[in-house]
């Protein structure tokens, strides 16, 4: 599908190609908001760069910052960790090694629904409200699972269950707020990397 995916503006403008840009604007915002967004992306492209101290400005210190936090938070969630060893977590859990990969394949099913699920949510909600809820569903999820293995029940479908909840609020929330909000921090440098 990404084949068919147009170009985005800020790109089709930094290439020169102007006329797509406000195609693609126009059948987005309407004719009128178009013309003063290509306007906006032309001038932040032809912009001349910025040296790095201009890093530590003020505004865009707390923007960086910001950011690499968000970036070190998601990947000291433990998403990595959960999606990586899935099938040796279920084994632990009691499960026979085909019914582990098998609920492997509910962990990809809960991804991919639960990140449809998060593109309505992200704008209606907002980003702030949707990293909360998010932090707080995935802290309890794994909260519970540490008390499962506290209490000698780490096993059966509640270890399922709680790793299919973690993923659902990292799949919805945390990781496509992050992702939507580096491209809003600084669209400029994202584009300039392309």
């Amino acid at each position: 599908m990404v084949l068919r995916a147009p170009e985005t503006p800020r790109y089709l403008v930094k290439a020169g190609r102007k006329a797509e840009a406000l195609a693609i604007l126009a059948r987005i915002a309407g004719p009128a908001e178009a013309a003063t967004q290509a306007g906006e992306i032309e001038a932040s492209v032809f912009h001349k760069r910025a040296a790095w101290g201009e890093l530590v400005k003020p505004g865009i210190r707390r923007a960086v910052g910001v950011s690499f936090v968000l970036a070190i938070l998601v990947q000291a969630s433990g998403i990595n960790t959960i999606v990586d060893y899935a099938p040796r977590i279920f084994q632990s859990a009691g499960w026979k090694i085909d019914a582990a990969l098998l609920s492997t394949f509910f962990v990809g099913i809960i991804s991919f629904l639960f990140t449809l699920v998060a593109f309505p949510i992200i704008d209606r909600f907002g980003r702030k409200p949707c990293y909360i809820v998010g932090s707080i569903g995935m802290t309890l999820s794994l909260a519970g699972l540490v008390i499962a293995v506290l209490a000698g029940q780490f096993s059966g479908v509640k270890v399922l269950i709680l790793v299919l909840v973690y993923l659902a609020f990292f799949t919805s929330c945390i990781g496509p707020v992050f992702w939507t909000l580096i491209p809003e921090m600084f669209p400029t440098a994202c584009a300039a990397r392309r």
